[in-house]
């Protein structure tokens, strides 16, 4: 497979567009993560992977504030707002990641926290979360000061700011999507405060998109192929919490076509209620996993998907 090192950015590259982003030294937070088999798909990293990996390194920094917090401080938690992850290159299951973390951004009570992950120099994915500190009454409240310290004096900004983040918009029901589909919430998706985790609401996304890409082409594409489907940048938003038991509606439709790439509006619906939405951003790869154009036959069936309501079920 050619090296793609010195691969310009996909225009869909947002964060890569910082420079200093791409340098594992900026960083003041690593670590190194041995690759599990779970972790792959089709022999790259993949991206619920990436995402679990990500997830872990954002908790170990939460973790790290409550453990010093002093007898006397307020009793507060975090909620993780959005997180956009972009995926610059494949990784391969022959050497351990080293991730790298530091806060962007440092709010009256929230956070951002900048993530990268490489492999033997390479820069393979990027990510920016936001966390919201909340009280006993799961409200918003002010980071508390010695937590503040912390992150200041332990997690230094990166030289880029970080580019402000948007919620995909969300549409009235279930029924204004073109696609939708459910799947059942399961026990081992839930965290110990009893909600959904992180992971499992990226998993969901997942989900849907391959659940689509079954629906308009037919079939899944393979890493390998011409024509794979390949996921450049996924933001994830939560604007409510999910439980187990009640089953996960998936709503999704294209907003857009460009000549190298489309992306898709997400939404997850519990209940009835809008918990949250996600937008990503996909292009075609070659046989050697390169992007190129959008084949004019799927530029067609896409468009078929920008409007009117189309079902689909899939199971666990």
């Amino acid at each position: 497979m050619p090296d793609s090192r010195n691969r310009p950015p996909h225009p869909g590259h947002v964060l890569a567009q910082q420079a200093a982003r791409l340098q594992p030294d900026n960083y003041p937070l690593q670590e190194l993560h041995l690759l599990r088999y779970s972790d792959l798909d089709g022999g790259r990293i993949g991206r619920i992977g990436m995402a679990h990996i990500f997830e872990s390194l954002r908790t170990s920094v939460f973790v790290r504030l409550q453990r010093g917090s002093s007898p006397g401080q307020p009793r507060w938690q975090s909620l993780l707002r959005n997180v956009t992850l972009e995926f610059l290159a494949p990784g391969d299951d022959q050497s351990p990641l080293q991730i790298c973390g530091a806060v962007s951004a440092l709010g009256r009570s929230s956070q951002r926290t900048a993530f990268a992950a490489f492999q033997n120099g390479l820069c393979l994915a990027l990510g920016e979360a936001t966390n919201v500190a909340i009280g006993a009454d799961r409200r918003p409240m002010p980071i508390p000061a010695e937590a503040r310290q912390r992150l200041q004096d332990e997690l230094i900004a990166l030289p880029d700011a970080a580019p402000s983040t948007t919620d995909p918009p969300a549409l009235a029901s279930l029924a204004g999507y073109a696609f939708s589909c459910e799947l059942p919430t399961r026990f081992a998706d839930t965290d110990a405060v009893g909600h959904l985790n992180n992971v499992a609401i990226s998993r969901y996304h997942d989900n849907a998109l391959m659940a689509f890409q079954r629906a308009c082409l037919g079939r899944h594409s393979r890493p390998g192929e011409r024509g794979h489907w390949r996921l450049t940048r996924h933001l994830v938003a939560m604007s409510a919490e999910n439980f187990h038991h009640l089953p996960m509606a998936m709503g999704l439709g294209v907003s857009q076509i460009g000549s190298h790439h489309f992306s898709l509006h997400q939404a997850l619906f519990q209940n009835g209620r809008c918990s949250g939405t996600a937008q990503c951003e996909i292009g075609c790869e070659d046989e050697h996993g390169e992007l190129t154009p959008l084949p004019p036959d799927l530029q067609r069936l896409l468009r078929g998907w920008q409007a009117g309501p189309q079902q689909a079920l899939i199971g666990a």
